[in-house]
């Protein structure tokens, strides 16, 4: 999983199917969430638990998915 900025967090995104980004399909919604594991730390040093919060019926069966 990719390192997020902790500006990203606690934001709302667009969840896609689809290899190609000309053809990909826009399915759900959901947030990221995001907890410092340490807030006293250093925010440049600062690492984060985080979460992908949506419905179940929007990931059921998917492999992949893209978020925006």
């Amino acid at each position: 999983m990719a390192l997020l900025p902790p500006y990203f967090l606690n934001t709302v995104i667009a969840i896609g199917v689809g290899d190609d980004p000309e053809k990909r399909r826009w399915i759900g919604t959901g947030f990221i969430v995001g907890k410092a594991d340490n807030p006293e730390e250093d925010p440049k040093n600062r690492k984060y638990a985080t979460w992908l919060i949506t419905n179940k019926h929007v990931l059921r069966e998917q492999k992949k998915i893209y978020i925006k």
